[in-house]
């Protein structure tokens, strides 16, 4: 496995002669070229980021921006969660669709529903 996904420094970086944890938030990790690690956005953060989706799921450039600074990341990162957060919505919306087409394909009219002769009782 490449270090990359292991998150562990590469051989290119220099040796870090500070006593911190290898997990510090200080420290710099070199990452292959093109790789950065995920973000994880706080409980806080995404409330800030939900309720700007539900006021606008596409949001302009000063918004991006506006949304970056308040959870500390790139406008970038901002772009990509709108990005899948519709994805989510409109997969849920499908998956709420082909419910409803299976529920009303498996009812029947009700003059549909007694097949075969009636059994009366016997008296």
């Amino acid at each position: 496995m490449s270090s990359h996904y292991q998150g562990q420094q590469s051989s290119s970086s220099s040796s870090n002669s500070n006593s911190e944890s290898p997990h510090s938030q200080q420290e710099e990790i070199d990452y292959e070229p093109g790789y950065r690690p995920r973000k994880r956005y706080t409980q806080q953060e995404l409330e800030i980021l939900q309720e700007s989706f539900n006021n606008n799921p596409r949001p302009s450039n000063n918004e991006r921006r506006r949304l970056a600074e308040l959870c500390n990341t790139t406008e970038k990162s901002i772009r990509i969660w709108f990005q899948n957060k519709r994805a989510q919505v409109r997969k849920q919306q499908r998956y709420v669709i082909e419910r409803r087409q299976q529920e009303q394909q498996h009812r029947r009219p009700s003059y549909q529903k007694r097949r075969g002769r009636r059994r009366t009782t016997r008296r």
